[in-house]
């Protein structure tokens, strides 16, 4: 008797285990606002790939395989890509205060970054570097995904911050979390 009860407890959690395992490795039913890919090659090999979705003022990392499934489940097509606006910055903080820092745009940029909501964006990351820094800023559909890079004097990365905001509002994530070489963006529609 004892045995058979061992044997049921035994079956039933390993359902259990399969019933959250395939739970989990499921696509809900809600369609996140925005995709993203992040993605970066050495040469022909794909050296870094991570996928991302915006829903609910949050960014949250997510598999290839769900990724794959929102985009490509039906033949509706509902996620259309994004056009992208880039400006770059170069920095040169002599204090960890961002308001003080010195700020050159890339002449290369098509358009002009307004400095002082920037400083009010790395004010809400909470950036406190000194000495060069390097700003990416990525603009999509009014949301501006910021990467801020610090480096040495050998322009070797010394750490990275990332952060998504729109209408003025930090959007929520992890703070590990790497937004670097955000290639495709999609917008459900």
């Amino acid at each position: 008797m004892k045995a058979i009860k061992m044997k049921t407890i035994s079956i039933i959690s390993a359902l259990f285990a399969v019933c959250v395992f395939l739970t989990s490795c499921s696509v809900n039913g809600s369609n996140p606002e925005y995709l993203l890919e992040g993605a970066s090659d050495n040469g022909f090999v794909a050296s870094y790939r991570a996928y991302f979705a915006i829903e609910n003022k949050s960014v949250t990392e997510i598999s290839k395989t769900k990724y794959e499934n929102f985009i490509y489940k039906d033949k509706e097509d509902h996620y259309k890509i994004v056009p992208q606006v880039y400006y770059s910055f170069e920095v040169n903080a002599k204090t960890k205060d961002p308001s003080d820092w010195e700020y050159e745009q890339s002449k290369y940029n098509d358009e002009t970054y307004d400095i002082d909501i920037l400083k009010n964006q790395l004010l809400d990351m909470g950036i406190s570097y000194e000495g060069e820094i390097d700003i990416q800023i990525t603009e999509f559909d009014e949301y501006y995904l910021i990467e801020v890079t610090s480096l040495d004097d050998n322009n070797t990365i010394i750490d990275s911050k990332y952060a998504i905001f729109n209408n003025g509002e930090k959007l929520s994530m992890a703070d590990d979390i790497d937004l670097s070489s955000i290639s495709d963006i999609y917008k459900y529609n």
